[in-house]
């Protein structure tokens, strides 16, 4: 079933009890997507508007295109991150009349992952200098400071983009939901549960061929690109520049593989926490995708954004990969439910605009 809900009071509007198909993209550092298709008979069709929210098989999301012919009514859209697709981060010093600290320039916070991801919510959707930018029915989820100490700024890019880079950073995602009872959009930061094979807090999550908990996989391990050595460069000119060489392991002779970025600062933490996000970027990445089965339950035993075991047979070896699970796709289709994790993160996956028409 899918059920309509106001964008502004958050009221249901109506429930849709036939669809044809559904599937669901859900990303832990990034904003994900959904594609939904109806019979063309589907009675009141007039609740199928831009902007209006909707639920279905426990996720939400937000329409953004819509499309009818005879056979088949299509919507399409983000899940409900993708607010946050629709902010720019704005700095301080706009709405100031003459600004004359530097540091205004940049929307700036330092303190932990989770205190920044949500300072960037309160100063661009939930409590922003301009009252027009404001979303009245959302809330933040209390602060419980957790990830690692860091400095951030950023000025006039998108508020999802900048999202993607702290998590990514600091191995913290983040979700809005609509807390139906009492008509909320909620934000929250979250991590996710070490479930490898090599803890003993919580059971363990194995997926191998073995164990027939997987149908098919398909590996990857792409280095086109990759930066494993950083030159990162703040404010200043020529040899006033500050200049700092950032890497989490030191690679030499034909294995290192170098890169400059620059960061707009004065400040030391905000340069090395700006070219350690690069890094993190630009790294190599190593991915498993596969059919899950229902052997493991997904939002049961596994949950996006754990860390879980692969065993998978690769190149003629047998290796085990620990891996955070960053992908989830649901299909749901004529009374079949397919879901398809991956595992570790993918190059490009940020979502740049709306998924293009086929």
């Amino acid at each position: 079933m899918l059920t309509i809900y106001d964008p502004i009071t958050l009221t249901r509007m109506w429930n849709y009890t036939k669809i044809t198909s559904s599937q669901w993209t859900r990303r832990f550092y990034d904003i994900g997507s959904f594609e939904i298709h109806l019979p063309p008979n589907t009675d009141n069709v007039k609740y199928l508007k831009h902007h209006n929210i909707i639920y279905e098989h426990g996720n939400f999301g937000i329409i953004l295109y819509i499309k009818q012919n005879r056979n088949d009514i299509e919507v399409r859209g983000y899940d409900l991150k993708g607010i946050c697709s629709m902010r720019q981060v704005i700095p301080p010093f706009i709405y100031m009349d003459a600004p004359i600290d530097p540091l205004y320039g940049y929307d700036r916070i330092k303190g932990k992952a989770e205190t920044v991801m949500k300072h960037y919510i309160q100063t661009q959707l939930t409590n922003p200098t301009d009252v027009n930018r404001k979303i009245n029915n959302m809330r933040i989820e209390a602060d419980l400071v957790r990830g690692p100490d860091m400095a951030w700024q950023a000025k006039f890019t998108t508020l999802s983009t900048e999202l993607q880079k702290i998590g990514t950073f600091s191995q913290m995602g983040y979700d809005i939901v609509l807390d139906r009872a009492n008509k909320k959009l909620v934000f929250d930061v979250i991590q996710g549960t070490d479930r490898t094979k090599n803890q003993n807090v919580v059971s363990p999550v194995i997926f191998s061929r073995e164990y027939r908990n997987i149908d098919d996989f398909e590996y990857e391990n792409d280095s086109f690109g990759s930066v494993n050595t950083l030159y990162v460069g703040g404010n200043g000119e020529e040899e006033e520049q500050y200049i700092t060489k950032i890497y989490n392991v030191e690679y030499s002779g034909i294995n290192r593989t170098e890169g400059y970025t620059s960061v707009s600062s004065d400040d030391v933490e905000e340069v090395e926490d700006g070219g350690m996000s690069y890094l993190e970027e630009n790294s190599v990445k190593e991915t498993v995708e596969a059919d899950a089965n229902q052997k493991l339950k997904y939002n049961k035993d596994w949950f996006l954004g754990d860390y879980i075991s692969v065993i998978a047979d690769v190149l003629g070896e047998k290796i085990l990969l620990n891996k955070q699970i960053t992908e989830v796709q649901e299909v749901y289709e004529h009374g079949n439910v397919k879901i398809m994790p991956t595992f570790g993160e993918k190059k490009d996956s940020v979502i740049k605009r709306l998924i293009r028409r086929q």
